[in-house]
């Protein structure tokens, strides 16, 4: 029998009836209907009927597969804080609170990458079960290489490159041997982590203690970070401090890939804690130029608390605060999410062509502007992107075939 709520039932001291404290089904209505005809003045006090059981169901515990689910909108949301660092002009300089909160967000801004390294990490593991390892390459390259390949063609027309420096960005020589912010570091980098992801989860994989597995790995890249702090080339930092998070993303896509996610109920408190630590050391480290430990620290210990902070509290508070009311939020940061590599690649130029060519004049206005011209560039970017994969894609069997 199963058990949804009980009914009691009691007796009326002046009519000896019965009276119902509960109804609150039809099937118990029908029921108590039925003991209401046949009762007898006999009928106990508080006499139980147990008859479906209604026992609330507790809240869901949150796993980390909610915060992939959301994994559009938090890209959207990263994309658009990342545009915040690079274009935003600030508009309450003015206004006393207003103005430091609105410097702070922009000065923190490219703490958006970090979202991406975390996301695209969880996603590698997924990736890493669809086919051989030729095939995971094939597929990053593909989606990555031609609108960053597109904007390097532009970038080199704008800023009249010679030949030998437009091959040194696209090979990223020139992210290696002079500096990682010559053209779009970001896809270097990721390229980078992309190459090195099958063997590293060869071995991740194999382990029988995971944790222990990536806390050995990031001491390893905190003691390197710390001996090699005289040695290493100090921009390059912006890179290499990034792994971190990277391989706390892989690690959570892992975990999830288990069914072993469910996190426990007193996290998302840890998760608060993480973004307000984060906040704070990001304030000492971009406002205060404080270094921790090690160059670009303010892209190392305050992202990656930020980062976990926001990925882990925005799920929580969708699911439990908001629910319905997210709809048009999560629409409007999915929409930036399906463009976010093409918002990234054309932001900066379209920054600069603006800047020279109209101007910056009103702050409102040429943020207005510049958040239409780059998202417009940026659909049309993705169009083309996509129409030239489908198209390299015919051709490709049918060179097949004719050989």
């Amino acid at each position: 029998m199963f058990y949804l709520h009980s009914t009691r039932i009691s007796l009326c001291r002046t009519a000896h009836r019965p009276i119902l404290s509960c109804g609150a089904c039809t099937a118990c209505k029908l029921w108590c209907k039925i003991v209401l005809r046949h009762h007898t003045p006999s009928l106990k006090k508080d006499v139980r009927m147990e008859h479906h059981s209604v026992q609330a169901n507790p809240p869901e515990p949150m796993r980390i597969a909610d915060t992939f689910a959301l994994k559009p909108g938090l890209m959207g949301f990263a994309a658009l804080w990342i545009f915040v660092f690079h274009v935003w002009q600030p508009m309450l300089g003015g206004v006393p609170v207003l103005g430091r909160l609105e410097s702070i967000i922009k000065y923190v801004g490219f703490a958006g990458v970090d979202i991406f390294f975390f996301l695209s990490g969880g996603g590698l593991v997924f990736s890493m079960q669809k086919g051989s390892v030729w095939c995971f390459y094939k597929r990053r390259l593909e989606r990555i290489l031609i609108p960053f390949l597109i904007m390097a063609v532009c970038y080199a027309l704008y800023q009249h490159w010679s030949v030998g420096l437009f091959f040194a960005r696209i090979s990223g020589v020139y992210f290696y041997t002079k500096s990682m912010y010559g053209f779009l570091w970001y896809v270097p980098a990721i390229l980078t982590l992309y190459l090195f992801f099958p063997a590293y989860y060869a071995l991740f994989s194999r382990s029988k203690h995971r944790s222990l597995f990536l806390f050995v790995v990031l001491t390893v890249w905190l003691a390197l970070s710390i001996l090699l702090k005289n040695t290493l080339r100090e921009d390059f930092y912006g890179f290499t401090n990034r792994i971190p998070i990277f391989l706390i993303g892989v690690y959570c896509g892992q975990k999830m890939k288990d069914g072993d996610d469910i996190l426990p109920r007193w996290f998302p408190l840890a998760a608060g804690i993480m973004l307000l630590i984060g906040v704070f050391l990001a304030y000492l480290t971009n406002v205060m130029k404080m270094e921790l430990l090690f160059p670009v620290s303010n892209a190392a210990f305050p992202n990656i608390l930020l980062t976990l902070g926001i990925v882990f509290l925005v799920p929580w508070f969708a699911k439990r605060v908001i629910r319905r009311e997210l709809s048009p939020i999560q629409k409007f940061f999915g929409f930036f999410g399906s463009i976010s590599l093409a918002f990234y690649c054309t932001q900066e130029l379209l920054y600069y062509i603006y800047r020279d060519v109209v101007g910056l004049h009103h702050p409102a206005l040429d943020n207005l502007a510049l958040i239409l011209l780059i998202t417009a560039a940026s659909l049309l970017l993705s169009k083309v992107s996509d129409w030239l994969l489908q198209l390299f894609k015919r051709i490709s069997p049918a060179k097949k075939t004719d050989s």
